[in-house]
C-alpha cells in the first residue's frame, strides 16, 4: 500500500527546509514545557500557548502577517510549576477553552469569554493538587461535550466527565487510574470501533492500551508486543503512518530503543522499529506526527530532550530517514513539540519548547510542490471542536485517515485541523468525516486541492440530482407512494408553471408527469390520500384562481381528474388543503382554504363529496392559508386549525360532526400574517402541539397543549422573524423528540433541534439545510429506506432541494406504515403511540400540514438509545384501539399494520434481516376466510417477482419464514399474495429489506432489569470462535455463557441470574461478546 501511495501520489522525496522564525516573545527563554496551537480568537490563523515549569506561562497571539505578541493577562501568566496545556471547547459556545496542569498547585480551566478574556473557571474536582504532567481533551463517551484526562506523575490519573452544564465529576475507574508513575497519554480510536481509546506512558512498569468498551468501560488490552516492560516510555503519539486506515504507534523512550508499533486491524500490534533510524536509543520526550513535505505520508519529529532535535521522513514502503539540519538541531533540551501552520500556506510549520533556553518556531519553506488539504472542522451535535473526529481524504486509490486531538506527548498539542499532503494528486476523490457522535458526513462534491476548509457536522447532503432541481415557482410538495412499491415518490406544484411528479425508482427519481397532473394552473396546495379506498393513493390540487383538481389513481401510473362537474373543482383562490375522516365513516373527507372567499368542507359520502361548510364557521370567508387536522384533544374525533393572513385564526373543535371555533380568547388566535402550521407532539406529553408560521418579519408561534389549553411556549430561536412560509416537524436526529425545519422566504431556513425541556437550537449552521433562497413548501420522508427522515425544499424561482439525511447516528428508530379496513385505506387521521426506554411518543398521520404540503403517510419514530420496543399501539379513525406486539427487540424496521375489525384478513405482515437471512412473520387475523397464501421477492424495484422457498416455523398464530437465498449487502423486497375465499386476490406490501453486511451483536437482554433469570441473544455473520462473558464494572468474569465455534446465525443463551458466589447481586454488569478482531458490550441491571 505504501508503494502504491508512493506511485499514486509521485511526490518529489527533498530534504526537509525550515527556517527560524523565532522573533519577539516566541524565543521566551524560560522552563519550556507544553505547548498547544489553538486559533482561540477565531480569526482564522493559529495561535499558541505555552507552559513553562517555574516561569509564567504565555500566550502568544498571532497577528496574521508571521508575527506574534504577548497577549497574556492575569491568571493565563500562572507562574506554579506547569507542564501541560490543552485547548479544547468545552462548554460548546464555539470558541477554545484552556486547561493547563500544573505540579503541586492548582491546575486551571480557563473559560474563553470571546472577546479576548478569559476566566478562571476552576473548581472541583477538577482543582487538584497532585503531580499533572499531561493532559487530553477527549469525548470518551461521545455524548457530545468534551470530557478531560489528567496524567499525574506518581498520582492516580483521572478521568473528569463533563456534565453539559459546566460541571465535571470523577469518572475515573480502576483502570483509567493506572497506579503507577504515568509520563503522559495518548488517545486514538485503535480499533475502528467509533469511540476513543487511551495508551498510558509509563515509567516503573509496563505502558498501557485501555480499549473503550463504551459505557464508561475501559479494557486493558495490553498484549503482545505491547506488553513488553520497557520501563523508562516518556512519550506517544498515534498516527497512520502506512495509510492503510489503522492507527500506528510511536513510543518515545529514555536510553531505550523507540518503538514504532504497526496496528494490524485486528486488535495486535507488531514492532516495526527494527534497527531504522526511529529504534535509535535517544532521550525522546517528545513526539510528533505530521506531513511536513506534502507527499501524502506522515513524518515523524522526535525531541530528545537533549541536543538535537530528529525529523524522520516518511519514504513509504517502512523507510523513514532522519532528514533534519539546521536549524532545526539548533534546539537544546528539547521538551514540547507540536505541528500547525500558523502562516496558512498549506505547509506544517513547527514549535518547539525548551528547558532553560529559547524556545523555537520553525518555518516550513520546504518546496516540493505538493498539494494539500486543511480540514477544519466545526460538530454541532458533537462537541464543538470536534475532537476525535476522524476525516478521510481519498486520492486516486489512497486513502488518508487524521484524527484531531485534544492533547497528546507531555503536554502539547497540535492544531486541531486534519492537515492532509496529497503529493502531485491534482483532485481529491472523497472527503469524508466519521463525527464522535458516530455521524459519517461525506462532502460532495469533493473540494478542489491547496485550499484549508470549514467542514460543519450535520450529516444532511444536498442529494438534488436530475429533475428535483426544477427551477419552476415551487409552492407545496407531497411525499406518497403512489405506485406502491414501497418507495416514496414526489409531486410538486409550481405557481403557474406546470407541475411535476417525481417517480422514485430505488432512491432515484425520474420524471414521469404526464396527462392532467402536469396541470399548469395556480398550484399552491396538494394532498395525498386514497379517497376511494382502493388501495393506492389519489391526489388533490388546489389552485388559486382556476378550477382544483381531484386525480384518481387508476394504477399502473395513470391518473384521471375526476373532480370536474362537481364541488370539488371550485376555481376559488385556493391556498391550503388536508384529508381528514372527521365523521369517522371509514372515507376521506378534505377542507380547502380560500384566500378572501369561503372555505369548504367537502364531506365524502362513498365517494361522493358534498360541500357541508356553508352555514358553520367553517365558511370562514377571511384570508385563508394554512389548514391542518389534528385530534388535539384526544376525544377521537379530528379537530382543524386554519391559518389567517392579517387575521384571527381560527380552531375548530370537532363535536361530534359540529365545529365550534375555541380559538378565541386563547393565543391560538393569533392575527398576525400567518402561512402555516403544523401539528407535533414536541413534549412527548401525549397531546399534540402546534407551530404557527409568520409571515413579514412578524414573530413565529409555539402553542404548547396542556391538556387541551395551549400556551405560548415560544422562545430562542423558536420566534424568528424572518418571512416563514413552511415548516414540519420530524425527529431527523432519531433521538426521541420531534425536531422542526421551517422554510423562509429569501432568508435562512432553519432546523430547530429539539434538546428536549423545552429548549430548541438552530443547527442548520453552514450547512445545506440553511438554504437562503425563496423557500417556500417543505416535507418530511424517509425516501432511501435507511430510517432516517430527509427533506425535500421547493422554492420560487429557484432550484429546489432534496436534503438527504445522512446523520447514521446510534440511535434506533421505527416505522410503521397503515392499512386502514374500517378506517380509510391510507390511515390517515389514525395516532401512533410507541412506548420504549419508559418513553411514551404519539404520531398521527396527517392528511396535510405545513404551508399546502404533506409529509410522508409513514408514523417514524427515532427512539434514541432504546433498544427494544415496550408497547405499541394504534387507535384508527374507527375508534379501533389495537394493540401491536412485534418482535423482540422491535427496533430498527419498517412495519405496516393492518387495522383489525371486520374485515381483517392480515394482522401481521413484516421483514427483518437477522444475520441467516430474511426473517418474514405473518399472521392471520382470520384464517378461515382465505384458500391460501404465496410468499414472493423481488431484486430491484420493478420485479420481476419470483416464489420464495423459505423455511417455516409457527409460534402459536404467527407463521416465521427464513429466507437465506439472500446475499449481504443487498436490498430485497417481499409481498404477499393472498387468496381469498370468495375467488378474489389480495396482494400486501411490498416490505423493503436490506440484509446488511452485519458485524457480531448482541441482539437482546430480556428481560433488562431483571430479578433473576436473562435470556441473551447474539448473532454471529461468519463462522468464528465467540466468547460470550457476565462481567462486573471492574471487568471481572463472572459467567461464561458461550465458548466456541458457531456458524453464522441467531443464538439464544440463557444466563440464570448466579455466579460462582451465589445468585448476583442487585447491580450494575456488563454481557460481553467477544469473536475474532473485535468485541461488544451491553449493560444489564440486576435488581431486588
Amino acid at each position: 500500500l505504501a508503494a502504491s501511495l508512493a506511485l499514486t501520489l509521485g511526490a518529489a522525496r527533498v530534504f526537509a527546509q525550515f527556517v527560524d522564525a523565532t522573533t519577539g516573545p516566541l524565543g521566551d527563554r524560560g522552563f519550556g514545557a507544553g505547548v498547544a496551537w489553538g486559533d482561540y480568537d477565531n480569526d482564522g490563523d493559529l495561535d499558541l500557548y505555552l507552559a513553562n515549569y517555574g516561569g509564567p506561562n504565555k500566550l502568544f497571539r498571532n497577528e496574521g502577517n508571521g508575527t506574534f505578541v504577548d497577549a497574556t493577562s492575569g491568571l493565563l501568566g500562572d507562574t506554579h510549576l506547569s507542564t501541560a496545556a490543552a485547548w479544547g471547547d468545552y462548554d460548546n459556545d464555539g470558541d477554545l477553552d484552556l486547561f493547563v496542569a500544573n505540579i503541586l498547585s492548582t491546575n486551571r480551566l480557563f473559560r474563553n469569554e470571546g472577546n479576548g478574556a478569559f476566566v478562571d473557571v476552576t473548581r472541583a474536582p477538577l482543582v487538584g493538587t497532585g503531580y499533572g504532567v499531561g493532559v487530553a481533551w477527549v469525548d470518551y463517551d461521545n455524548d457530545g461535550n468534551l470530557d478531560l484526562y489528567l496524567v499525574n506523575y506518581s498520582q492516580s490519573n483521572k478521568l473528569f466527565r463533563n456534565l453539559g452544564n459546566g460541571a465535571f465529576v470523577d469518572a475515573t475507574t480502576n483502570t483509567l487510574g493506572n497506579p503507577g508513575v504515568s509520563a503522559g497519554a495518548a488517545w486514538g480510536d485503535y480499533d475502528n470501533d467509533g469511540d476513543l481509546d487511551v495508551y498510558i506512558v509509563n515509567v516503573n512498569q509496563s505502558n498501557k492500551l485501555l480499549r473503550n468498551e463504551g459505557d464508561g468501560v475501559f479494557v486493558d488490552a495490553t498484549t503482545g508486543v505491547l506488553a513488553d516492560p520497557v520501563l523508562a516510555s516518556a512519550c506517544a503519539s498515534w498516527g497512520d503512518y502506512d495509510n492503510d486506515g489503522n492507527l500506528d504507534l510511536f513510543v518515545g523512550n529514555d536510553g531505550v530503543a523507540n518503538r514504532l508499533y504497526h496496528n494490524q486491524g485486528d486488535g495486535t500490534f507488531v514492532d516495526v522499529a527494527g534497527d531504522t533510524p526511529l529504534g535509535g536509543a535517544t532521550a525522546a520526550v517528545g513526539a510528533a506526527w505530521g506531513d511536513y513535505d506534502n507527499d501524502g505520508d506522515l513524518d515523524l519529529c522526535v525531541v530528545p530532550g537533549g541536543p538535537t532535535s530528529r525529523l524522520f521522513r516518511n519514504d513509504g514502503g517502512g523507510r523513514f530517514v532522519d532528514v533534519a539540519g539546521a536549524p532545526l538541531t539548533s534546539i537544546h533540551r528539547g521538551q514540547g513539540v507540536a505541528w500547525g501552520d500558523y502562516d496558512n500556506d498549506g505547509r506544517l510549520d513547527l514549535y518547539v519548547s525548551s528547558y532553560g533556553s529559547a524556545n523555537m518556531l520553525f518555518r516550513n519553506v520546504t518546496p516540493n510542490g505538493s498539494h494539500w488539504l486543511e480540514v477544519k472542522l466545526r460538530g454541532m451535535l458533537s462537541n464543538r471542536a470536534a475532537i476525535g473526529a476522524r476525516v478521510e481524504v481519498r486520492v486516486g486509490s489512497v486513502t488518508m485517515i487524521r484524527e484531531l486531538s485534544g492533547g497528546a506527548a507531555l503536554g502539547s498539542q497540535d492544531a486541531p485541523v486534519a492537515s492532509f499532503g496529497l503529493g502531485h494528486a491534482t483532485a481529491i476523490t472523497r472527503l469524508k468525516v466519521r463525527w464522535p457522535n458516530g455521524i459519517v458526513q461525506v462532502v460532495t462534491p469533493p473540494p478542489a486541492v491547496d485550499q484549508a476548509i470549514t467542514v460543519v457536522e450535520s450529516g444532511i447532503t444536498d442529494a438534488t440530482r436530475g429533475p428535483l432541481g426544477d427551477l419552476g415557482s415551487g409552492a407545496a410538495v407531497a411525499w406518497g407512494d403512489y405506485d406502491n412499491d414501497g418507495d416514496l415518490d414526489l409531486y410538486l406544484a409550481n405557481a403557474g408553471q406546470a407541475n411535476k411528479l417525481f417517480r422514485n425508482d430505488g432512491g432515484a427519481f425520474v420524471d414521469i408527469t404526464g396527462g392532467p397532473l402536469g396541470d399548469d394552473g395556480n398550484g399552491r396546495a396538494v394532498a395525498w390520500g386514497d379517497f376511494d379506498n382502493d388501495g393506492d393513493l389519489d391526489l388533490y390540487l388546489a389552485n388559486d384562481g382556476s378550477a382544483n383538481r381531484l386525480f384518481r389513481n387508476d394504477g399502473g401510473g395513470t391518473f384521471v381528474d375526476v373532480a370536474a362537474g362537481t364541488p370539488l373543482a371550485d376555481a376559488g383562490p385556493g391556498q391550503g388543503v388536508a384529508w381528514g375522516d372527521y365523521d369517522g365513516d371509514g372515507d376521506l373527507d378534505l377542507y380547502l382554504s380560500n384566500f378572501g372567499s369561503a372555505n369548504r368542507l367537502f364531506r365524502s359520502d362513498g365517494g361522493t363529496f358534498v360541500d357541508v361548510a356553508p352555514g358553520t364557521p367553517l365558511a370562514d370567508a377571511g384570508n385563508g392559508q394554512g389548514v391542518a387536522w389534528a385530534d388535539y384533544d384526544g376525544d377521537g374525533d379530528l379537530d382543524l386549525y386554519l391559518v389567517n393572513f392579517g387575521q384571527a385564526n381560527r380552531l375548530f373543535r370537532n363535536d361530534g360532526g359540529t365545529f365550534v371555533d375555541v380559538a378565541p380568547g386563547s393565543p391560538l388566535a393569533d392575527a398576525g400574517p400567518g402561512r402555516g402550521a403544523a401539528w407535533g407532539d414536541y413534549d412527548n406529553d401525549g397531546d399534540l402541539d402546534l407551530y404557527l408560521v409568520n409571515f413579514l418579519g412578524a414573530a413565529n408561534r409555539l402553542f404548547r397543549n396542556d391538556d387541551g389549553t395551549f400556551v405560548d411556549a415560544t422562545s430562542g430561536p423558536l420566534a424568528d422573524t424572518g418571512n416563514g412560509r413552511g415548516a414540519t416537524w420530524g425527529d431527523y436526529d432519531n433521538d426521541g423528540d420531534l425536531d422542526l425545519y421551517l422554510a423562509d422566504y429569501g432568508s435562512a431556513d432553519r432546523l430547530f433541534r429539539n434538546d428536549g425541556g423545552g429548549t430548541f437550537v438552530d443547527v442548520a449552521g453552514d450547512t445545506p439545510l440553511a438554504d437562503a433562497g425563496f423557500g417556500v413548501a417543505v416535507a418530511w420522508g424517509d425516501y432511501d429506506n435507511d430510517g432516517d427522515l430527509d427533506l425535500y425544499l421547493a422554492k420560487s424561482g429557484q432550484a429546489n432541494k432534496l436534503l438527504r439525511n445522512d446523520l447514521a447516528s446510534n440511535n434506533h428508530w421505527l416505522q410503521v406504515g397503515l392499512w386502514g379496513t374500517v378506517s380509510n385505506r391510507a390511515g390517515i387521521g389514525a395516532r401512533v403511540t410507541v412506548v420504549a426506554g419508559g418513553v411514551t411518543r404519539t404520531r398521527e398521520l396527517s392528511g396535510g400540514s405545513g404551508y399546502g404540503s404533506q409529509d410522508a403517510l409513514v408514523a417514524s419514530f427515532g427512539l434514541g438509545p432504546a433498544t427494544a420496543i415496550d408497547s405499541l399501539f394504534v387507535r384508527w379513525p374507527s375508534g379501533t384501539l389495537q394493540p401491536v406486539t412485534l418482535p423482540t427487540p422491535g427496533v430498527d424496521r419498517r412495519v405496516t399494520f393492518t387495522e383489525t375489525g371486520s374485515p381483517t384478513l392480515l394482522s401481521l405482515f413484516e421483514a427483518t434481516w437477522i444475520g441467516e437471512g430474511v426473517e418474514l412473520r405473518l399472521e392471520f387475523g382470520e384464517p378461515d376466510r382465505i384458500t391460501g397464501w404465496r410468499l414472493e421477492r423481488a431484486d430491484a424495484a420493478g420485479g420481476p417477482w419470483t416464489p420464495v422457498a423459505a423455511a417455516r416455523r409457527d409460534l402459536a398464530a404467527t407463521i416465521v419464514l427464513l429466507d437465506r437465498g439472500v446475499e449481504p449487502g443487498r436490498t430485497y423486497r417481499y409481498r404477499l399474495i393472498v387468496y381469498h375465499l370468495d375467488g378474489s386476490t389480495l396482494t400486501f406490501g411490498p416490505l423493503i429489506v436490506t440484509a446488511a453486511v452485519r458485524a457480531f451483536a448482541l441482539e437482546s437482554l430480556v428481560p433488562n432489569p431483571s430479578t433473576g433469570p436473562v435470556e441473551v441473544e447474539f448473532t454471529v455473520t461468519r463462522e468464528a470462535h465467540v466468547r460470550l462473558t457476565v462481567l462486573d464494572l471492574q471487568g471481572r468474569q463472572l459467567a461464561l455463557l458461550a465458548d466456541g465455534v458457531y456458524p453464522p446465525g441467531r443464538y439464544p443463551k440463557p444466563w440464570n441470574g448466579t455466579t460462582a458466589s451465589g445468585r448476583a447481586r442487585p447491580g450494575l454488569y456488563f454481557v460481553r461478546l467477544e469473536w475474532p478482531g473485535g468485541s461488544t458490550t451491553r449493560r444489564l441491571a440486576m435488581i431486588p
